[in-house]
């Protein structure tokens, strides 16, 4: 293949990804999920691989009903299942950008019209990438200007938990919520939605624990993993053996 060839694959690949990057990002605001900056990249890699993924199940799947040996096939299709998990894990959390919902967000729509009249425009491919890409950095230094809520509150079955902006750091303040069951799960699709729609950030400056018991020790250790948080204020809490455990996790996980 001429590089030409490759360097044509690559601007077309790019004008597509900007414009559904533009598309998409309300709907990710709206639902609190996070943008990532690698998206381009990792469509990029993951798509032929993808692709080749498929084609071999679709062949494991043809030679199971024919009754043909397959082992090849299937360690084929292994060692991409390992290849792709692998590149999973080398994930970062600092690639993602979230952005809070506010009036600001309704300018993303002449954007979006705009981007569109570009795409069908008889401007060259290498125009158009350029001026899409100037259009999603507009967007987000735009989406960026935000006022924060001084105070906002968020429930789960067992308690609450109240969050407030003290001189730009985010302050959570658990009073149970974070005591409720499944809370793993309760962080990842609530709090951390939350988190995005009200302050337009996942990142926690500082959580204040008024309570401590085992569930309470997971979610913090699962929070300080994903959203790596700088201080955790445990002089409210009762200084026992399980205290003690959880500075010990605590400071394993640092």
């Amino acid at each position: 293949m001429k590089i030409s060839s490759i360097i044509n694959y690559l601007i077309s690949f790019l004008e597509l990804q900007f414009f559904v990057s533009l598309v998409s990002l309300p709907i990710l605001i709206l639902w609190g999920l996070p943008i990532s900056v690698m998206t381009p990249i990792g469509n990029l890699i993951f798509t032929p691989i993808l692709t080749l993924f498929l084609f071999i199940s679709t062949i494991i799947f043809l030679t199971e009903i024919i009754g043909i040996p397959n082992h090849i096939f299937i360690f084929a299709l292994e060692k991409i299942s390992d290849v792709w998990i692998y590149s999973i894990h080398l994930s970062s959390n600092k690639w993602l950008i979230s952005f809070k919902i506010q009036y600001l967000l309704l300018l993303i729509i002449p954007i979006i019209y705009l981007a569109s009249r570009i795409i069908g425009s008889s401007f060259s491919p290498k125009v158009k990438v350029g001026t899409l890409f100037l259009l999603i950095l507009s967007t987000f230094s735009l989406l960026s200007i935000k006022i924060n809520n001084n105070k906002h509150t968020i429930f789960s079955p067992r308690g609450k938990l109240t969050i407030k902006i003290v001189g730009k750091k985010l302050i959570l303040k658990d009073k149970g919520a974070l005591s409720c069951g499944n809370v793993i799960s309760w962080i990842d699709y609530t709090l951390l939605s939350e988190l995005s729609k009200n302050y337009g950030s996942r990142s926690i400056n500082k959580i204040i624990m008024t309570r401590l018991n085992k569930t309470q020790i997971d979610a913090i250790l699962h929070l300080k993993e994903i959203c790596q948080i700088e201080e955790v204020d445990s002089s409210r809490v009762t200084k026992n053996a399980l205290y003690n455990e959880f500075i010990e996790k605590l400071e394993v996980k640092s």
